[in-house]
């Protein structure tokens, strides 16, 4: 499972073009640790990212 959240985590921050630490304890302590809790999460961050992206491209002086 470390390897897969890692992986997950690499691509959320490439993704989102953030280079930060992640402490996963924490972050599967928050999820609930079950891997249900995981995919909800993941499927938030990405619902996120789809509007931080939807947002920045319709931005004033957007390219």
């Amino acid at each position: 499972m470390d390897d897969v959240l890692r992986e997950w985590t690499a691509a959320v921050q490439a993704d989102l073009g953030v280079d930060l630490e992640v402490d996963r304890a924490l972050l599967l302590a928050l999820a609930g640790g079950g891997p249900d809790a995981v995919a909800d999460a993941a499927r938030r961050a990405g619902e996120l990212a789809a509007r931080w992206a939807d947002e920045a491209d319709h931005s004033p002086g957007a390219a």
